[in-house]
C-alpha cells in the first residue's frame, strides 16, 4: 500500500501520485461572444503546449463538447492539469512521469484525488508516461 498522501490506483496497475495540479476556467480570458470549434482547438491547445512544470510529456483526456442553449459547441467550465508520477519506471529510469490535461464540471465539490483519480483511472500508463532520472 502506497502511503502518499496523494496517491491514485489507476487501472492497469500502477500507483501514482499527484506532484502538482492546476485548474483554470475554460473560457477565463474571453470577454465576449460566444465560443464556437475553432476557439476551442485554440484552448486546448494552449493548454497541451503550457509548460508550467518545464517540458514534460502530456496527455489530453478527450473532452466531451456539449451544444449550449444559443448552439454554441461548449466546452467543461474547467481546464485541469495534473503532474502525475509513478516510483516504477516504464522501462528504464528512477520513476516514470505524465502530465495529465482534462476539462471538467465541478471541479470545487470533491477531493483533489477525486478530481484527478476520475479523468486519470484509465490512462494506458504504460503507453503514454516516460521515464525520469533522478
Amino acid at each position: 500500500m502506497n502511503k502518499h498522501p496523494n496517491s491514485i490506483n489507476l487501472a492497469c496497475g500502477r500507483v501514482v501520485h499527484v506532484d502538482a495540479f492546476s485548474v483554470e476556467p475554460t473560457y477565463g480570458g474571453m470577454l465576449a461572444g460566444v465560443p464556437d470549434k475553432e476557439l476551442n482547438d485554440e484552448i486546448i491547445a494552449a493548454a497541451l503546449l503550457s509548460e508550467e512544470w518545464g517540458e514534460r510529456k502530456t496527455h489530453l483526456v478527450e473532452p466531451v463538447v456539449i451544444t449550449g442553449k444559443c448552439g454554441a459547441p461548449l466546452l467543461p467550465e474547467w481546464t485541469c492539469k495534473a503532474w502525475l508520477v509513478c516510483h516504477d519506471p516504464v522501462e528504464n529510469g528512477d520513476g516514470s512521469e505524465l502530465v495529465v490535461v482534462w476539462f471538467a464540471y465541478a471541479v470545487f465539490d470533491h477531493p483533489l484525488n477525486a478530481v484527478v483519480a476520475n479523468a486519470a483511472i484509465d490512462l494506458p500508463w504504460d503507453e503514454l508516461a516516460e521515464d525520469f532520472e533522478l
